[in-house]
C-alpha cells in the first residue's frame, strides 16, 4: 500500500481527496483480506515453519501504524465534510489499531463489508457500481500427575449403584482442586456425561476448588459447540468428505443416511464445489453446514439458468452466472480460495453442469441436498451450528486447562450420543498424543503447548471409552 497519497490529499480539492481516500480504503481492504488468507493465523499447530511465524509477526507489528495513518486522514476528512463518511471503516480501523489480531478473529466478510465504500460515495467520484457490488452482504459474496489417586482408575458395578455420585464425583473434586490457583498446572478434563446428571456437580466442584475459569458444556442449553470442519484447513475435497463421513457416522445407527455408493463420487464433487463457493462468498471462512446448503441452492439456480440458455427460454436471473464468476475471481485474487479451487468451481458451473442430463442432475443434487438437510435437521444440529459460545478446541483443554462436559442424555439421543462422543474423543486423543510436538502461535511468537499439565478423559460409562457404537445401554 502507498499511504503517502493520503498525506498529499490535504492539498487536494474535496473531490480529489475523496477519490484518494476511497482508493486507500479499497487498497487496505484487499491487503487485509489477502494477508488473512495467506498468512498463518494465531492458532494451534503441529508443524509451523519459522518463516511463517516471522511473516505474520512482521505484518501484525506494522498493521497498527498503517491503520492509524489512514484513520487520521479519514477523521480529518470527516471533520471537513460529514461525520457519516467512512464511519464503518473508521470503527474497523480503530479495532485493528487496538488489537491487530482482530484481523484473524473477526469474520472475513465483516472486515470486507466494514471497509467497503458506500455506493453513494463511489458514485460521487464517478465510479459505476455494478450489480454484484450492490448486493446485500448475504447475497454477495502428560506428564503423569504427582501422587495423584486418579491415574487410570476405574469403578465397576451394576446400574443404579450410585457410582457417579460416590466414586466419580469425589475423584473429580480431587482432580479439579489440584493446583486450582495455578493457571499453568491446574487440570484440564474432557468429561463424557452420558446421563446428563453431572454438570451441576462439576460446576459446584469447580467453585468449591476456587477455580475461576468457565465450565464449558456441549449439549442442550450448553455454552459450547463442535465445529464440523475444525482442523480441515482449506482443502475443499476434505470438507466434502467430512460432510459425507458425518452423514455416515450420525445416521449409521438408524440406517437412513443418504450417501449411496453409485452416486458417491458425483455427490462428493458437487459438495466440493459448494464448499469452494461458500468459502469464496465468506472470503476464506468455513464454519457452518448451512453455508454449504445455501450454495447448493445457488447451484440449482445456476443450472436452471443454463437450461434456459440452452433451450432459448427466458430465465429469471441471468446475472447470477456472472455474479458467481465474479465472486470466485475476487476470492481467488484475494487468496481466500486457491486458483485451483476457483478453476474447479468455474469448470463445474460452466461445463460439467451442462453435460449432465436433467434426470442425472436431479438425482445428484437431490442426494446432496438430502445429505445436508439430514445434518441440518439432525438432533445434533444445534451442537454443530456456530454460536456465540466456545468452539471446541482439544488443544485448549491441554494447553489452558479447560474443563469440558459433553452432556447428551442417552434417553433422548440414543446411540447418537455415542457417535458424537466418539468424534469429540478422537479429536481430544489426537491432540493429547501429539502434545509434545504441538505449539501455539499467537500472531507474534511460537511456543510449545503445555505438555506437563495433567489432563483427564472421564466417563461414567465403559462403552463410551471402549465400545463406541455398541448396542448395550447403561454401564455394561
Amino acid at each position: 500500500m502507498n499511504l503517502q497519497k493520503i498525506k498529499l490529499a490535504a492539498q487536494l480539492e474535496p473531490s480529489d481527496e475523496l477519490t484518494a481516500l476511497c482508493y486507500q480504503v479499497g487498497s487496505l481492504r484487499r491487503y487485509l483480506i489477502k494477508k488473512r488468507s495467506t498468512l498463518s493465523a494465531p492458532a494451534y499447530y503441529l508443524v509451523l515453519k519459522p518463516d511463517n511465524v516471522e511473516e505474520t509477526r512482521a505484518m501484525l507489528e506494522k498493521l497498527p501504524g498503517q491503520c492509524r495513518d489512514l484513520l487520521s486522514a479519514l477523521r480529518d476528512f470527516q471533520g471537513k465534510t460529514n461525520a457519516a463518511h467512512f464511519q464503518d471503516a473508521c470503527a474497523c480501523l480503530e479495532e485493528l489499531v487496538a488489537d491487530p489480531c482482530q484481523l484473524f478473529r473477526a469474520p472475513a466478510l465483516q472486515i470486507y463489508q466494514n471497509l467497503r465504500i458506500t455506493n453513494e460515495l463511489m458514485a460521487s467520484i464517478g465510479v459505476n457500481v455494478g450489480p454484484f457490488a450492490q448486493k446485500a452482504p448475504d447475497n454477495i459474496i502428560a506428564k503423569p500427575p504427582r501422587d495423584e489417586p486418579c491415574h487410570h482408575p476405574g469403578g465397576f458395578g451394576v446400574t443404579g449403584l450410585a457410582k457417579a455420585r460416590d466414586v466419580l464425583s469425589p475423584l473429580l473434586r480431587t482432580v479439579l482442586a489440584r493446583d486450582a490457583d495455578d493457571p499453568e498446572q491446574r487440570a484440564g478434563a474432557l468429561i463424557l456425561d452420558e446421563k446428563h446428571e453431572m454438570v451441576e456437580c462439576i460446576h459446584a466442584a469447580m467453585i468449591e476448588a476456587g477455580r475461576t475459569d468457565e465450565l464449558l458444556v456441549i449439549g442442550p442449553n450448553g455454552n459450547a459447540w463442535f465445529p464440523p470442519f475444525g482442523g480441515q484447513g482449506a482443502d475443499s475435497r476434505i470438507v466434502a468428505k467430512r460432510l459425507i463421513d458425518l452423514d455416515r457416522v450420525l445416521h449409521s445407527a438408524q440406517g437412513n443416511g443418504v450417501t449411496k455408493g453409485f452416486w458417491m463420487e458425483s455427490i462428493r464433487r458437487i459438495l466440493q464445489v459448494a464448499a469452494i463457493m461458500a468459502r469464496a462468498r465468506h472470503f476464506g471462512d468455513m464454519t457452518g453446514i448451512d453455508k454449504i446448503f445455501n450454495e447448493l441452492e445457488v447451484l440449482i439456480n445456476l443450472h436452471n439458468e443454463h437450461r434456459g440458455d440452452d433451450d432459448g427460454e427466458k430465465h429469471g436471473n441471468p446475472s447470477i452466472i456472472d455474479e458467481s464468476r465474479s465472486m470466485l475471481d475476487l476470492a481467488a485474487g484475494l487468496g481466500a480460495i486457491s486458483a485451483v479451487d476457483a478453476t474447479l468451481a468455474r469448470n463445474y458451473i460452466e461445463f460439467e453442469d451442462r453435460q449432465l442430463n436433467q434426470r442425472t442432475w436431479a438425482t445428484i443434487i437431490n442426494c446432496a441436498c438430502g445429505l445436508i438437510s439430514c445434518l441440518l435437521d439432525h438432533k445434533l444440529a444445534p451442537i454443530l451450528t456456530p454460536s456465540s459460545g466456545w468452539a471446541f478446541c482439544a488443544d485448549e483443554l491441554i494447553d489452558r486447562g479447560r474443563v469440558v462436559v459433553v452432556a447428551l442424555n442417552r434417553d433422548h439421543y440414543g446411540q447418537l450420543a455415542e457417535r458424537f462422543e466418539s468424534l469429540v474423543k478422537s479429536a481430544f486423543l489426537e491432540s493429547a498424543f501429539q502434545r509434545r510436538n504441538r505449539s501455539y502461535f499467537d500472531g507474534y511468537s511460537l511456543r510449545p503447548v503445555n505438555f506437563e499439565r495433567p489432563i483427564y478423559l472421564v466417563s461414567d460409562a465403559v462403552p463410551s471409552l471402549l465400545v463406541p457404537g455398541g448396542r448395550e445401554k447403561g454401564d455394561s
